[in-house]
This record gives C-alpha cells, sequence and structure tokens, in this order.
C-alpha cells in the first residue's frame, strides 16, 4: 500500500462536528467541581477545542471562585476577568467560597466577582469568612441580583453580619423564587435578620432548609411566604410544650404543592411529632406530602389537616418509627387520590412496626359498588423495605400485590419498589415472598428490588 495513502489515526476525530464537539464539552464542564477552570483547560487541548470554546459563551457561563490554604495559591482577578468576557452577556451562575485564611492578592479577584453579581441567574455564597471582607470593603462591589432566580447560603453560626454585608442581593431581586439554606441552624432570632435586612420571601416559590431549624422559625418564614410552591426541610426541631403561642400561628400556603419534613424520630425532646405540626398549615393545592423520621401518629392533627386543606394528596411517604399497622391503614384511608406510597425509612435501627396481614388485609379490599379498592383505589406504585416485611417465609405481602396487579388499569402495570434487601437470600425459609414476587414481575409487575442479588440476577436469566 502506496505511504501516502494511509488514513491519520486521528482522521475520525478530525470528522466530528463541532455540535458534538461543544455537546461533549458541555458534558465535561456539568460534571466538573470546578467548571471554569476545566474549561480554561480545555480550551488549551487544541487549536479546534480553542475555537470551539471561545465561540460559545454558554461553555463559560458557570464561574466558580475559591480560596483556600490547600491550593496554595490565590484566584487570580486575570483569569477571572478572561471568564467573565468570554461568557458575554450570559447570565451566570455563580460560586464563591471563602476561607478564613485568604491572601490579601485574593481581594481584587472578590471585588470583581461581586461586581459580576448582577448577572447571576444562580447564586452559591459559602458565607463562613464574609466577615473578614468587610474591612477590605467588598461588601461596596456587591450588585443587585436583577436577574436572580435561585440564591443557596451555606452559612455560618450567628450570620447576622454576613446577611447585612449581602443584603445589596436582594435590593432588589425582582425574580428570586428559590432559597435553599445550608450550615448553620436556623432560629427566629436568624429568620429575623433576614427580614431586617428586607428579604423578599413574599416571592419565594421553593424553600430547601437542609439544617435543623426551629419549629417557630419554619412557621414564621412559611407565614411570610404564602407564594410557597415547594418545601423541603431537612429536620425541625422544637416542642409544642416548650413554644411560645405568638409564633405558633396558622400559616396559609395556597399554592403549595410539594412538602417534605423530617424530624429526629425518638429524640422527643429534639423534634416535634410532625403531624401535629401539619395542623397549623393550609395547603389546598398539596399533591406531595413526606413525613420522614417521624414520631407519635396523631390521627386527630391529620384529620384537622385534611379538613381544613381539602387537599387532593397523591404521593405519601409515611416514615413514622412508632406507628403500627392500624395508623398507617388509617392514614391512607384518608387518602383515596393516592397513586404512589412510600413506607421506606430513615433510620432502620429504629424500627418498630411490620407490614404483616393486617395491613395487606386491608390493601385488598374491594368496594363492589365503586368497583374498586377500599383504600388507596388509584395507587399505581408502593415502596417499602425489605425488612419491613414481616414474615418473607409467608406469601401475604405477595398475595396483596397480585390482587393489585390484577384489578390494575390497562396499559398501568403496578409496581413494587423493594429498598433496602441486604439480607435477601442470606436464609432460604426466607424466600417465599420474594420468589413469588419475582414470579409476578413476569406477569407484568413492575418491580424493582435494591440492591440486586444472586436470586433477583437467577430470575432474571
Amino acid at each position: 500500500m502506496d505511504q501516502g495513502s494511509i488514513i491519520p489515526t486521528n482522521w475520525i476525530i478530525r470528522r466530528v462536528p463541532p455540535d458534538i464537539w461543544r455537546y461533549i464539552l458541555c458534558l465535561v464542564q456539568h460534571d466538573s467541581y470546578r467548571p471554569s477552570l476545566q474549561m480554561v483547560c480545555l480550551s488549551h487541548v487544541c487549536r479546534a477545542w480553542r475555537a470551539i470554546a471561545i465561540a460559545f459563551p454558554e461553555l463559560w457561563a458557570q464561574i466558580d471562585l475559591e480560596t483556600s490554604a490547600k491550593q496554595g495559591s490565590a484566584p487570580k482577578v486575570e483569569l477571572l476577568a478572561l471568564v467573565l468576557e468570554r461568557s458575554g452577556a450570559l447570565p451566570l451562575t455563580m460560586t464563591l467560597r471563602v476561607e478564613d485564611d485568604f491572601s490579601v492578592a485574593s481581594i481584587e479577584a472578590f471585588k470583581l466577582f461581586c461586581q459580576a453579581t448582577d448577572r447571576a441567574k444562580n447564586l452559591t455564597l459559602y458565607l463562613f469568612s464574609f466577615g473578614f471582607l468587610n474591612s477590605y470593603e467588598v461588601e461596596k462591589e456587591i450588585g443587585a441580583g436583577h436577574i436572580l432566580e435561585a440564591l443557596t447560603l451555606y452559612m455560618p453560626r450567628d450570620p447576622w453580619k454576613e446577611i447585612q454585608t449581602i443584603s445589596t442581593l436582594w435590593a432588589p431581586a425582582p425574580l428570586l423564587r428559590s432559597l435553599s439554606l445550608f450550615g448553620a441552624h436556623i432560629t427566629l432570632q436568624l429568620v429575623d435578620s433576614f427580614t431586617a435586612s428586607a428579604f423578599p420571601f413574599r416571592q419565594l416559590s421553593v424553600l430547601n432548609v437542609e439544617p435543623s431549624i426551629e419549629m417557630e422559625a419554619l412557621l414564621h418564614i412559611m407565614s411570610m411566604a404564602p407564594s410557597l410552591e415547594a418545601v423541603t426541610i431537612d429536620v425541625v426541631e422544637g416542642d409544642f410544650d416548650d413554644t411560645d403561642d405568638e409564633f405558633v400561628r396558622d400559616v396559609e400556603l395556597p399554592a403549595l404543592q410539594s412538602l417534605v419534613l423530617k424530624g429526629r424520630g425518638c429524640f422527643q425532646w429534639s423534634s416535634p411529632p410532625l403531624t401535629q405540626l401539619l395542623k397549623f398549615i393550609t395547603s389546598p393545592l398539596l399533591t406531595t406530602l413526606s413525613l420522614r423520621y417521624d414520631r407519635d401518629w396523631s390521627p386527630e392533627s391529620f384529620e384537622i389537616f385534611l379538613i381544613q386543606s381539602s387537599p387532593r394528596i397523591e404521593h405519601l411517604h409515611l416514615d413514622i418509627v412508632n406507628s403500627s399497622e392500624q395508623d398507617k391503614i388509617q392514614c391512607i384511608r384518608l387518602l383515596p387520590f393516592l397513586k404512589t406510597l412510600d413506607f421506606s425509612i430513615d433510620n432502620p435501627e429504629e424500627r418498630e412496626t411490620f407490614i404483616g396481614e393486617e395491613f395487606c388485609a386491608a390493601m385488598k379490599e374491594w368496594n363492589p359498588s365503586a368497583r374498586g379498592f377500599a383504600i388507596c383505589p388509584n395507587l399505581e406504585k408502593f415502596t417499602i423495605d425489605y425488612p419491613a416485611i414481616y414474615d418473607p417465609s409467608s406469601t401475604i405481602f405477595a398475595d396483596m400485590v397480585n390482587e393489585r396487579l390484577k384489578h390494575s388499569p390497562k396499559g398501568k402495570n403496578f409496581e413494587v419498589v423493594i429498598t433496602d434487601a441486604y439480607e435477601l437470600g442470606q436464609e432460604q425459609k426466607m424466600l417465599s415472598e420474594m420468589i413469588r414476587l419475582l414470579v409476578l414481575e413476569k406477569a407484568g409487575l413492575k418491580l424493582t428490588i435494591e440492591p440486586l442479588n444472586w436470586l433477583v440476577e437467577l430470575f432474571k436469566r
């Protein structure tokens, strides 16, 4: 063969269209811890990638600035200026992490970052060292969030000074709809510091709180945010006996569709029963309710909530550690519109109840006049932990699933998800339920078992 006819080893790479390379670069950027720095590195791989990267400002629209002793060098203002220039006039996703030991050489980069916050659509700030920046008057450079839609704050303990420092961001921020809080415990005093800085709670549609939050503080925030559509609270703290009645007020959330609340299980001194908290909330549009790591089911409070809200709840995650089978039946009997039901729990060590014959019999109960099940007639998906099945050596649970499967609407097969199945298959006498379910899978049941093990893989061959 003539030497000149040999195809170069990289001929396929040369023929890749620019749009494909652009898409690949977007994927790399999306998965990168520091996307802007990653894009600078990729733009130096070859002339083709450099031309594609420079011509596509979306690849430069994620700005991340970080300084720490581990890096050993200050962020360079020239590099930040280059990334900002290449992003054109696009809205930005911005992240700023500042450590206590930042160098004076970092100040100019911090100032340039703050000047660009008026272009931020999504902004994440780690406030742990923002107080130190005040002595350099960095806060004067912060721009108002005219197009800011989502704000995420990682807060130190007692962050009143930091909140005041960044309050320019929401003065004004007419498009701000999402607030996510991390770090410090949320107290009523902390919420008051946001209120004093004129934070626009009334605009919010999404609220995420990862640290623990006092019950009074949560109710106070929700009372100031009537437009909330989705609320996720990782840990609610407090006790109704120790709560000032002045701050436990009824809250109306007419737009709320999703509510996720988590407690501390049976640690009674630190978390209130969440069903008792529900009676203070009115949310007629609620469709998704998750009560996780809760305790002390209160049917009276739950019925009060349902009466005053009249919600059409379609998705329920019920994790009440000391609830009985009767409690669960009582709860779901009140929710005729349920489509998905999740009984998985956060802390298996506190499992006190199981799903046995009484619950399964109730789930099979048929209403001839309505031509449907008496409980959860529209249920499409059921999630449960494997250890919660009372007697895996029988087929009580699988028989209930079979009844549900036989009466599922055409084109909508019933779905079962078994989680925490680490012990599945360790004892042969405990396999009856799972073998029956795996047989039903071949008859149309949508079955997921997590994690996979030898028994599941054997049936899938």
